[in-house]
């Protein structure tokens, strides 16, 4: 029953969630890094890879180049997307419903739904993005670990903060951090 509850959850917060906006922002970024895993001797004189890019410090660019080679540009920035949002809105669940009691976990859901997600001077920050960067699945990855830092299960915490750090050092890596001071 509370899995048939989580599905219908998850597409009513679909619907209020930010809308996919395309690729704009930093999944212009993003996607042209894919595009020079996939085709190196295209960006050999491109500025932004001619002297190394963040794309090294990750494994999302080759990750994201694996789904933009089978399934086209278009198809896998909306493909990752989704499936960014589904584990970030599913991470999110988690917490609420170890945190709080029920009704008040549902409460939580929603109030994060109606939350604005840009914030910061100019909105610069945001979080749960309508857009695809490495950001939003190591965001994912560390609500999970969090999580299961919570369930006590030490070992899939760890696991997943070192693969959110894989996919974004900098998010993954705070995730981490936290990960390692609470335990």
């Amino acid at each position: 029953r509370s899995d048939i509850a989580l599905v219908v959850s998850l597409a009513v917060l679909f619907v209020v969630a930010p809308p996919c906006t395309g690729i704009r922002r930093d999944a212009i970024l993003y996607t042209a890094q894919a595009l020079q895993n996939l085709d190196p001797d295209s960006f050999a004189h491109d500025l932004f890879f001619q002297y190394g890019s963040q794309d090294r410090w990750t494994i999302y660019g080759r990750m994201f180049a694996l789904l933009v080679s089978a399934l086209g540009l278009r198809a896998s920035n909306l493909a990752c997307l989704i499936a960014a949002q589904a584990l970030w809105w599913t991470g999110i669940w988690r917490l609420a419903r170890q945190l709080l009691p029920t009704p008040w976990h549902w409460v939580a859901l929603l109030f994060v739904a109606c939350m604005p997600a840009d914030y910061g001077a100019g909105l610069i920050f945001s979080y749960d993005e309508g857009f695809v960067t490495a950001r939003l699945p190591a965001e994912a990855l560390g609500l999970w670990a969090i999580a299961s830092l919570l369930e006590r299960r030490y070992r899939v915490a760890l696991a997943l903060t070192v693969v959110a750090a894989a996919v974004h050092p900098l998010i993954g890596g705070a995730a981490l951090a936290f990960v390692a001071l609470v335990r």
